[in-house]
């Protein structure tokens, strides 16, 4: 990976502009920082007004999309001119789209009741105290932020026996201290970002954010067409380019915003 700052000065200084520009961004740890809950993320009213901005520009869509509950998400950023994928993008809300993949209705029971013996079954662990369970409706996110460095082990063991008991398939994707259960349909953040691009007008230029394994899936669908960014150090990431933190990706999207009309 290279550095994006070289790439994006010469694309800002271009005679020919940006032209139709797709900025793509996953929400935590790449739009803000990891907190040590979920609940304690708050996005800074400075970047809400960065967002607002960019997003009002008439050649350039913001398409936020995050393992978030789709409302969650809604909730934190507040703003009705983006497009939103929530659930790594099994609901997809904005610009006229309303995509609600036709699979996670019949298995919302299921994650019910996997969410119900989980909670039950990490209750009852004493290796596991610090552990926490988000219901996501949809999917199910089990974090181990807090929890003791022995417990990713232990709780991934814990978590597969329970997903092999489940009466419909379920996907794990591990992330940054956090096994998350989606139902298996095939789907992911890259089918999410392809499903986009094949109901929008053609971009002449994509930017892709992302810091977590699960958004590999995004880097993997634009290719060689987008500015993939990854977001902190991965090693071995698909992504082409890299920034050092969530203040570096806003002030690429504060460079944009200036150049934008």
């Amino acid at each position: 990976m290279r550095p994006l700052s070289p790439t994006l000065k010469r694309l800002l200084t271009r005679p020919q502009g940006l032209g139709r520009t797709l900025v793509i961004c996953d929400f935590d740890g790449t739009l803000v920082p990891i907190k040590k809950h979920a609940r304690l993320v708050r996005l800074p009213p400075t970047v809400k007004d960065l967002l607002r901005s960019l997003a009002r520009k008439t050649d350039t869509t913001i398409f936020i999309l995050s393992g978030r509950k789709l409302s969650d998400l809604q909730r934190h950023i507040g703003l009705k001119e983006l497009i939103y994928g929530g659930n790594h993008g099994l609901e997809i809300v904005g610009h006229g789209m309303d995509y609600h993949h036709q699979g996670i209705k019949p298995a919302r029971h299921h994650i019910a009741v996997l969410s119900r013996k989980l909670k039950r079954k990490i209750a009852h662990n004493p290796a596991l105290a610090g552990c926490w369970i988000e219901d996501k409706t949809f999917s199910l996110s089990i974090h181990f932020r807090q929890a003791a460095g022995s417990s990713e082990t232990i709780l991934g063991t814990l978590i597969r026996s329970a997903i092999a008991d489940c009466k419909t398939r379920m996907k794990i994707l591990k992330g940054k201290k956090v096994f998350d259960i989606i139902p298996a349909l095939g789907w992911d953040k890259g089918r999410a970002v392809k499903h986009v691009l094949s109901r929008s007008s053609r971009f002449d230029t994509i930017f892709c954010f992302g810091d977590d394994t699960t958004d590999e899936y995004m880097f993997a669908a634009v290719g060689r067409r987008a500015l993939s960014v990854s977001v902190g150090s991965r090693i071995g990431s698909k992504a082409s380019y890299h920034v050092d933190s969530t203040k570096a990706v806003i002030q690429v999207l504060r460079s944009l915003n200036r150049v934008k009309t």
